[in-house]
């Protein structure tokens, strides 16, 4: 069973606009879910692997700060040019709740994460 909920993206606008970028989105969550951190590293642009530094770097950060995913569902997306915005609510793999924000870029090999920020309620 999927970890993730669509409700609240606009069915046409997903299959036209916003399929591969959601597609991109859900793998690189599911990879941070499933601690399967090279998958998830291999998902982000070469300037946010270089900002991260390495996949022990992700890893550390996601478990370091608890916000390994566990599930998530998306608000309604925000597309310019290249670029598609992706916000949401998440539920923590320890039960904690918060926000996320992702930004895919369109290159020539496909949609890549280029920023994201996974965010803990106080």
């Amino acid at each position: 069973m999927a970890a993730y909920v669509y409700s609240r993206i606009n069915a046409s606008k997903t299959t036209a606009v916003y399929k591969q970028p959601v597609e991109v989105a859900d793998a690189y969550l599911n990879a941070l879910k499933k601690a399967d951190y090279e998958s998830a590293f291999a998902l982000c642009d070469t300037s946010l692997q270089k900002k991260l530094g390495s996949t022990l770097n992700l890893q550390v950060e996601t478990e370091g700060y608890h916000v390994q995913p566990f599930s998530w569902q998306y608000d309604t997306p925000d597309a310019s040019g290249t670029q598609v915005d992706l916000h949401g609510q998440m539920t923590f793999r320890d039960a904690g709740e918060g926000t996320f924000d992702l930004m895919l870029t369109e290159y020539k090999e496909g949609w890549m994460i280029s920023k994201y920020t996974l965010t803990r309620d106080s």
